[in-house]
């Protein structure tokens, strides 16, 4: 039979405590309570052994009542609507149970405490084990090119969070912005561990079903566990998310992160800023052209609710009085409400559209999705490499430039600069024809510049703001995915603007590009604001690399993957024009 051992993240002691169990003492224990026995000692005494291991192991029962099936109960009713009867087929009222059983080494230096779960007991320790074990495992057990199949999130993705990768007799690569969740493989010691095993919350292995066999498996498969974990030797790291677990922990980022909406004067958030493209199911919002965006305070809606206002780019200032007015100290009570131009209604914890990373006793956290984690050294190798190959051009395009300081003047200067070789589709939008997918708002701009000269479509976006350029990558793919299904999206709005030959001849564009323009003073020449980024620009040294968010790198290689996948060529245009309003 299969089972999976799960390590606890307590010791023994706390272990027992954690499950809230009673000491078996009478005829008819109670349903849904686990009860314990005392513990008790199994050895590895069989004749292939030729050490002697030993394990003190404490088993835990909770009974269930067993009726009959729901389609059981409806199968009955509907013979018995006709004067029959099958209550001799009718199962019996019965009792079935699940069982934890835990285990540990006597005298072992490490105290670690591990666990089995039968039946559906598993649901019920997910409080108690710790969530590093199976992935900590594989990658002390099993070599890359071992890999039979992974389980992997992408960072950002929305509309593909999990995929499982299946690559037999070959090596696996790890592809950028992707974390292992669980791994399946052929471990590097088959004696030890068996022709394959699975690893994520636990690890599965083989064993026999007969209790002397089981019982000298499991206890040669803790001693060499045990000896395993306690190395520091690893075969081959893989690419991880780090989910934060600890309620302590997260009650300590979560300040921080209040800290910072509190007084944006702090300095624990190096990025905190808001989503403003949010996908719920099949629908998704653009924040800023929903009709009404309004803050309020869980259970006290009626009593607390105010309107979102944008503020400089920047919906932080409104969260910050919102929350310095109602003296609020937990994050996780604020929530926010999006209603769309048909007056629906869409409401979600604030802190799930919220991204920020936190510096904390020396290591990075990131927020995303509502939850803390953070990436090892892996993650980052690769996603390094993958920046790499992105092609930044600096001052390329639009040197010396001029405008008057909203984006949407230099998108127009541009244009008149460049003696109209650039079409402006800024604020010209298509709309998705499929029902299950609805875009709120106006739609989803192809882009803001085209150049049919080169047959390029060039987004725009002024400075390299987080929330902003998430968002604008995010549309960008939108885009790109627009023109793989023309049939499946409407182009109405934007064909006043292009012929209807154009955007044929755009399905075979080869070029995805991205302006991000740092703007610098009319009178001396030096950033107004962004300095460090402008200054680099301006000399010719700007690196993706030195980008300080982690959010918006991963946002990046996912945006040039995917242009890559649609065989275009990603490429971002950093450009200095001069504001004249500074």
């Amino acid at each position: 039979m299969r089972i999976i051992i799960y390590k606890s993240k307590y010791n023994w002691n706390e272990t027992i405590e954690a499950i809230d169990s009673e000491m078996i003492n009478e005829d008819d224990p109670i349903e849904n309570i686990y009860y314990s026995l005392n513990e008790f000692s199994i050895t590895n005494s069989t004749e292939n052994n030729s050490q002697e291991l030993s394990l003190i192991i404490k088993p835990f029962f909770k009974r269930k009542s067993k009726d009959a099936l729901p389609w059981q109960v409806f199968i009955k009713q509907l013979v018995e609507s006709n004067e029959k009867s099958i209550d001799q087929f009718m199962p019996e009222s019965s009792y079935t149970f699940d069982s934890i059983i835990l285990m540990k080494q006597p005298g072992s230096l490490n105290d670690n405490v591990y666990l089995i779960t039968f039946g559906q007991a598993y649901h019920d320790i997910y409080e108690i084990i710790d969530f590093e074990f199976g992935i900590d495992f594989a990658e002390k057990s099993i070599s890359n090119e071992n890999v039979i199949t992974k389980n992997v999130n992408f960072f950002q993705q929305n509309r593909l969070k999990e995929v499982t990768n299946y690559r037999r007799n070959s090596v696996d690569f790890a592809r950028p912005t992707e974390s292992y969740t669980s791994i399946s493989g052929h471990p590097d010691n088959l004696e030890r561990y068996g022709k394959t095993i699975h690893c994520s919350l636990g690890v599965s292995f083989l064993v026999p079903n007969r209790v002397n066999e089981f019982s000298s498996k499991v206890c040669n498969l803790i001693h060499d566990i045990d000896e395993l974990t306690s190395t520091e030797q690893i075969l081959n790291p893989f690419p991880r998310l780090k989910i934060v677990r600890e309620y302590e922990k997260i009650s300590i980022l979560d300040q921080l992160l209040l800290n910072s909406l509190i007084n944006t004067e702090e300095n624990e958030i190096s990025t905190v800023d808001l989503s403003r493209l949010i996908e719920i199911q099949n629908y998704i919002f653009f924040l800023d052209e929903m009709i009404e965006v309004n803050l309020f305070i869980k259970s006290s809606k009626a009593q607390t609710k105010r309107s979102l206002n944008d503020e400089n780019e920047s919906y932080i200032s409104s969260i910050e009085d919102f929350i310095n007015s109602h003296e609020i100290t937990d994050i996780n009570l604020i929530k926010i409400e999006i209603i769309d131009n048909q007056g629906e209604s869409k409401e979600m914890n604030l802190k799930d559209i919220i991204h920020a990373e936190v510096l904390d006793e020396d290591k990075q956290y990131l927020l995303q999705n509502g939850k803390w984690g953070t990436f090892n050294d892996e993650f980052f190798d690769i996603l390094n490499s993958y920046l790499d190959e992105i092609e930044v051009k600096q001052n390329f395009l639009s040197n010396n430039i001029e405008f008057k300081k909203t984006e949407e003047e230099f998108i127009f200067q541009f244009q008149r600069v460049n003696n109209l070789k650039y079409k402006v589709l800024h604020k010209h939008f298509i709309q998705p024809n499929n029902q299950n997918f609805v875009v709120k708002g106006n739609g989803i701009e192809l882009a803001d510049l085209y150049c049919s000269e080169r047959n390029e479509l060039i987004t725009v976006k002024k400075g390299v703001n987080t929330s902003l350029s998430l968002y604008s990558l995010e549309q960008s793919m939108l885009a790109m995915n627009s023109l793989n299904h023309v049939k499946s999206y409407d182009f109405t709005g934007i064909l006043s603007i292009i012929t209807e030959a154009e955007l044929e001849k755009l399905r075979f564009s080869d070029k995805n590009s991205i302006i991000w323009m740092l703007p610098i003073k009319a009178s001396d020449s030096t950033p107004v604001s962004d300095i460090t980024h402008t200054n680099s620009v301006l000399s010719n040294t700007f690196d993706l690399k030195d980008l300080g968010s982690v959010l918006l790198k991963n946002k990046l290689v996912e945006w040039a993957q995917f242009s890559l996948e649609n065989r275009l060529k990603p490429t971002i245009y950093l450009e200095c024009p001069i504001d004249l309003c500074s």
